[in-house]
């Protein structure tokens, strides 16, 4: 299941908003197994990653990228989990977060597309990261994560076609329905 050659198509000419867009919401759901993993572990700031996650649709929506979210960039990846912390439940998909947040704010003033594609592996790889722990996957839990690759790629193509789809003229408002889309995603590693 490979996402690139959609990215490539939709956002390879599109407007850097777009971009940013498309990766705030990839990061979006990320956010949520963040919180599974701070539930679990009690470490980490879900905070700090919302709040760098929020510059991130600001800066989509309007293009104001402030000195705030430039000095975001190392706390937010100082987020993800050590390697003496690697042990806890849904570690690996919280590294996999910190990542795609701290990405997503350090490309804020020009987007590339290698941007995007690196932050959609790193939702991906998130779900394939917390089940490859599995020694021995049951049929359930192969088909769980099965299920939510095929959920999570579906997802993202659907962004993906609201962004091609959009007019430059309408900004604000479709960047502010793709995050009240993508706020309503559940988390990517838990199957609803």
């Amino acid at each position: 299941m490979n996402i690139d050659p959609l990215i490539c198509r939709h956002l390879g000419s599109a407007g850097e908003w777009k971009r940013l867009a498309f990766m705030a919401s990839c990061c979006e759901p990320m956010l949520l197994n963040f919180h599974l993993y701070h539930d679990a572990s009690q470490l980490g700031s879900p905070d700090l990653l919302r709040r760098g996650l929020d510059f991130a649709w600001q800066t989509a929506r309007d293009d104001s990228v402030t000195g705030e979210a430039d000095a975001l960039v190392k706390p937010c990846r100082l987020q993800a989990p050590s390697r003496h912390e690697e042990g806890h439940s849904f570690a690996q998909a919280a590294t996999q977060t910190c990542f795609a947040i701290s990405h997503t704010l350090r490309s804020l003033r020009g987007p590339r597309l290698i941007d995007a594609l690196e932050v959609a592996d790193a939702a991906i790889y998130a779900i394939e990261l917390h089940y490859r722990n599995e020694l021995l996957l049951s049929k359930r839990t192969r088909s769980d994560r099965e299920f939510l690759l095929r959920s999570e790629i579906m997802r993202l193509t659907q962004s993906l076609e609201r962004l091609a789809a959009a007019p430059e003229t309408d900004r604000s408002k479709v960047v502010a329905r793709l995050r009240r889309s993508a706020q309503r995603t559940p988390s990517t590693l838990v199957r609803g």
